[in-house]
């Protein structure tokens, strides 16, 4: 038998590793709540997102939304811009996305800013994960995070399709 064909033997893990995933189950969300507070204190305590047709457009029609759903109708339909056109067919306003059940229990405003805070808090999280999962270290990980959820473009310029699209896209 070939000395080169026997396996050697592995060296067993770091007694650490082993707690390292719990921790970091817990550190992680904390981490990406108290990130996303310091960046975005204004949404945390009511404002809102600036910038390109978000006031003028899309949270009107996330405010008929909640109207309607108030009203206990479903909002098939949207007769307040031109002559109307299929709400459930918007995808800025996500009818069916489960985060948007945010819109039951909230004003318009402050479930439009749960959503978006808790797609940064994803955000961090599941970039975190895959950062992980490519070989970088927690360290290393959670600097990618940082850099990933608070410095890409969409954060900066407020587009709300991006950030929730940028929240899955660790994931794919």
């Amino acid at each position: 038998m070939n000395q080169n064909a026997k396996s050697k033997p592995q060296p067993a893990p770091h007694p650490s590793s082993a707690r390292s995933i719990p921790i970091a189950l817990v550190l992680v969300p904390l981490l990406a709540v108290l990130l996303t507070f310091i960046f975005w204190s204004d949404l945390w305590f009511g404002g809102g997102l600036i910038g390109g047709d978000l006031y003028t457009y899309f949270f009107p029609q996330k405010t008929f939304f909640v109207d309607q759903l108030r009203q206990g109708e479903f909002p098939l339909w949207n007769n307040l811009a031109g002559h109307g056109y299929p709400l459930v067919a918007e995808s800025q306003t996500g009818v069916f996305y489960p985060p948007h059940l945010f819109y039951l229990f909230l004003d318009a405003n402050s479930a439009y800013n749960a959503v978006q805070l808790s797609h940064y808090i994803l955000a961090f999280i599941f970039f975190w994960m895959y950062a992980r999962t490519v070989g970088l270290s927690a360290w290393g990980a959670t600097l990618a995070s940082l850099v990933y959820t608070y410095t890409w473009f969409p954060a900066r310029l407020c587009l709300e399709w991006a950030i929730i699209g940028g929240a899955w896209l660790p994931l794919a």
